[in-house]
C-alpha cells in the first residue's frame, strides 16, 4: 500500500484505552474503486486515499496500528513523497521493520453510516472545535501556511 506522507492519521485516532478498536486505522475498499484509510476518535473522522499494491494481501478491509503510519513516514526522509506499507502475514514498512496486526477483534465502526447524505439537504449546521479542527487538518495533510 502507498500513502502520501502528508497524511498523519495517527493524530486523531482514539487515545482512550476503553476504545482500542478506534485506536487503529482502517484500510477500506468495500464499496469504492479507490481504497481509503480511515481514522477516528469517535468525534472526528479523516478519510484519505491510499493505493493498494498487487503484493498486498488485501480484500475488503484491514485494520492497522496507528504507529505504523508515523514509522513508515520516517523511511526515505523528505525526498520520498509516499510511504510504503506492505500488508501480508505481518505489516512491513520500507525500513524492514515489521508490526503485528492489532489483537482487538472487534470490527471497525461502520464509518459510512455516519457520513451525512448532503445531496437532499437544504441546509446543514456545522460547529467547530479549534483544537479538533487543527488535529483533523494535520491528519489529512493540510499545509499550515495556506487553507485548502
Amino acid at each position: 500500500m502507498k500513502i502520501d506522507k502528508k497524511y498523519k492519521l495517527e493524530k486523531i485516532v482514539s487515545k482512550d484505552k476503553t476504545r482500542e478498536h478506534i485506536a487503529n486505522v482502517c484500510i477500506d475498499k468495500k464499496h469504492d474503486a479507490q481504497a481509503r484509510a480511515i481514522a477516528t476518535n469517535g468525534r472526528m473522522l479523516a478519510s484519505v486515499p491510499v493505493d493498494i499494491e498487487d503484493c498486498d494481501d488485501f480484500h475488503d478491509e484491514k485494520v492497522l496500528p496507528a504507529k505504523v503510519f508515523s514509522e513508515a513516514r520516517k523511511v526515505g526522509g523528505k525526498r520520498v513523497e509516499q510511504s510504503t506499507i506492505q500488508m501480508n502475514g505481518a505489516i512491513l514498512i520500507g525500513s524492514g521493520e515489521t508490526f503485528p496486526y492489532p489483537e482487538d477483534t472487534r470490527p471497525y465502526p461502520n464509518w459510512r453510516q455516519i457520513m451525512p447524505d448532503w445531496k437532499d439537504a437544504e441546509y446543514g449546521e456545522i460547529t467547530l472545535d479549534a483544537k479538533m479542527l487543527f488535529e483533523l487538518a494535520q491528519a489529512v495533510g493540510c499545509d499550515q501556511n495556506r487553507a485548502t
